[in-house]
């Protein structure tokens, strides 16, 4: 917090806890952190070729310790990081959206060490971009346990999209988040000071 001593009055200061991935040395960064984190899970390696938004995230302490990548969605299953696996075009959400309000969330990683506070600027990120062009929709495949976290222990709106999708080395949770609805109600931590 900022005190004005000349009027009192309080102004909020934030740091910026997130990043966009603009140099060759923030997505040398950026690599680093996800693969190393989808190694460990056994989740497939693969890069986004098409255009994509990239951010190094901070953890509580201001150390970059976490990975979002935002991609416009796309029906394409050789374009789409998604729905190879899962068909989202089959929802009728898809069917009812502009394709250009749809986006995948991938590459979403924690790094090992001093995580706190880096899920939770994760999620300033998507509502950041969310608010910038005008997201309708997120689309992901994410690990069950992040599934449960974000819903349970943040509050944050994801939905099931379907069933576990099993394979031989990991299973993961198709999921939307439904942001038009999320920027009209109060945020996760909206709601955590208004409870103090």
């Amino acid at each position: 917090m900022k005190v004005d001593c000349c009027t009192n009055t309080v102004e909020r200061v934030e740091e910026k806890m997130f990043e966009e991935v603009t140099s060759r040395t923030d997505l040398e960064i950026f690599n680093s952190i996800w693969k190393e984190s989808f190694t460990k899970e056994n989740y497939e390696l693969g890069e986004c070729e098409g255009p994509a938004t990239r951010y190094l995230v901070k953890n509580a302490e201001g150390e970059t310790n976490g990975t979002v990548e935002i991609i416009p969605y796309s029906m394409d299953k050789e374009r789409s990081t998604v729905e190879d696996m899962f068909l989202f075009s089959s929802l009728d959400m898809t069917k009812k959206t502009s394709l250009q309000h749809i986006y995948e969330i991938d590459k979403l990683s924690v790094g090992k060490y001093k995580k706190t506070g880096t899920l939770e600027n994760i999620l300033d990120v998507l509502l950041y971009f969310a608010k910038q062009h005008n997201v309708h929709y997120y689309y992901a495949l994410i690990n069950p346990l992040l599934f449960r976290a974000l819903k349970i222990t943040y509050g944050f709106p994801v939905e099931k999209a379907g069933k576990l999708i099993k394979t031989d080395d990991y299973i993961i949770q198709p999921m939307f988040i439904d942001m038009q609805k999320t920027l009209l109600t109060p945020t996760w931590k909206e709601k955590k000071i208004s409870q103090t």
